[in-house]
């Protein structure tokens, strides 16, 4: 029963995985979608500020890293905070110490807090910097 347990969870974990690898695939229609609103968004004011939040799963070898790569890539005229070493640094190897549920990988109040935390330091910065102080932002 137990080697079932975790071959269904592996397979479920695989499922996952390959599903929004697909679905944030480069040749996505709706990442191209994204990349377009993004330019455009970055052509006006005030200061796109791009947050990456990444999904809570395995943070420690982080499968999705080429995707925060593709997005802050995309985002290169743009302030861009990625979340993934912060919260991967709390959660060592227990990613679902950051969950709200065992069956929901959704952040928790700790994610939640710690990311917070990290987002209005980085704007505070922004917001004292002297070229961002006519812009709006």
């Amino acid at each position: 029963r137990l080697a079932w347990k975790l071959q269904a969870g592996w397979k479920l974990d695989h499922e996952t995985l390959e599903y929004y690898r697909e679905l944030n695939a480069s040749h996505s229609p709706d990442w191209h979608t994204c990349r377009e609103q993004i330019e455009a968004l970055q052509q006006i004011e005030p200061p796109l500020v791009v947050v990456v939040f990444p999904m809570l799963f395995d943070l420690a070898t982080h499968p999705f890293r080429p995707v925060h790569f593709e997005v802050a890539n995309a985002c290169s005229q743009s302030e861009v905070i990625d979340l993934w070493e912060t919260l991967a640094s709390r959660a060592g190897n227990n990613t679902p110490g950051l969950w709200v549920h065992p069956t929901d990988t959704h952040p928790n109040e700790i994610a939640h807090k710690l990311s917070a935390g990290v987002i209005a330091r980085r704007l505070e910065t922004l917001l004292q910097d002297p070229k961002h102080s006519d812009s709006g932002l």
